[in-house]
Formats: C-alpha cells, structure tokens, sequence
C-alpha cells in the first residue's frame, strides 16, 4: 500500500470517500502546497518571532493563503519585505497573498497551534 497523506473512508457499496490529509499540504490555484515549507522561509525574515500559514476561503477557486506574523521585539517587518523575504526561495504561487500582524499565535491548552481560532484573531494587515 501507498502512502500518498490522503486520508480516505470505504463507503458501504465499497467505494472511497476522500476525508482530507493527514499533513499540512492544500491545494491552491492547481498547484500542492506544504504550508509548513512556507513558515520556514517566513520565518527566518527578520524581525518575525512567530509565523503561521493557512488557506481561507472555502470554493476552490476562492482560496487564498494568508499568513500571520508576531513581530520580534516590536520590529514589525512590512508586508513587502516579507514576500521579498520569500520571493527568492518561494515558487511563483507559493508566496502568501494577504500579510496579517498577530500579537501573539492563538494556541491550544495543549500548547499547539489553534488553527480554528486564527481566522477569528484579531488580525490587523501587515503595513507596507
């Protein structure tokens, strides 16, 4: 058996019902995207302390990625400055196309990243 990260069900009649993944990879404008490969580049920009990467929208093509920034030590990098960060490492359609600034990552009790609470954060846009 393969291992492909798609996470599947058998219907009763037998045949699969695709659930989703078992990684962080989304697929945006045709393309397979690892939102993990994205936050390595992200962060490594300076004046970023903590970054997260994920889709919004919920039609195919009405998705975008968005990442959310907590800036290091008040040194808030710009929204441009973050994709020329990336743009050198990043292919074409990897590079997120909205900036949000995050006072601090929402997390679980568990201390794990709350992706459901992202989308409700009280992000502002990255300036710049």
């Amino acid at each position: 058996m393969c291992d492909t990260g798609d996470l599947v069900r058998w219907r009763d009649n037998g045949e699969l019902d695709f659930v989703g993944r078992a990684d962080r990879q989304v697929k945006i404008r045709g393309y397979r995207v690892e939102l993990g490969e994205i936050v390595s580049v992200l962060a490594g920009c300076p004046g970023v302390a903590q970054v997260a990467v994920d889709v919004v929208g919920d039609e195919l093509w009405n998705r975008r990625l968005v990442a959310y920034v907590v800036a290091a030590d008040g040194a808030a990098p710009t929204a441009a400055a973050l994709h020329r960060h990336g743009a050198p490492v990043l292919p074409d359609y990897m590079p997120p196309s909205v900036y949000l600034a995050l006072p601090a990552l929402p997390v679980t009790t568990s201390g794990k990243l709350d992706r459901n609470a992202l989308a409700g954060a009280a992000a502002v846009p990255v300036d710049g």
